[in-house]
């Protein structure tokens, strides 16, 4: 393992959450297989865990960022973003 470990785990960690993410949120489509309660509310769960990696990782980078108008702009910072923003307005919408 080259570098530093603690940036390697948590690249692992965070790849881990968008294979997750992904095999559930595909999962959960497959109504037939996938559609009662139990299953719904796992998959739930799995989204909530996810969206807050997700959203952990977001805030460390911008705080940790000088330039923070240029993070919020740049492509890829804007796609976590668009990936992590409907789960909170869906929240907002709700409440």
């Amino acid at each position: 393992m080259c570098g530093n470990s603690g940036a390697y785990i948590t690249s692992l960690l965070l790849l881990a959450a968008i294979a997750l993410s992904s095999v559930a949120f595909c999962m959960e489509t497959m109504e037939t297989e996938f559609g009662d309660d139990v299953s719904k509310d796992a998959f739930a769960k799995v989204e909530i865990v996810c969206v807050i990696i997700f959203s952990i990782e977001y805030f460390i980078k911008l705080m940790c960022c000088s330039n923070k108008g240029a993070f919020v702009i740049g492509p890829m910072n804007v796609v976590d973003l668009v990936a992590i923003l409907p789960f909170y307005v869906e929240i907002i919408g709700e409440s």
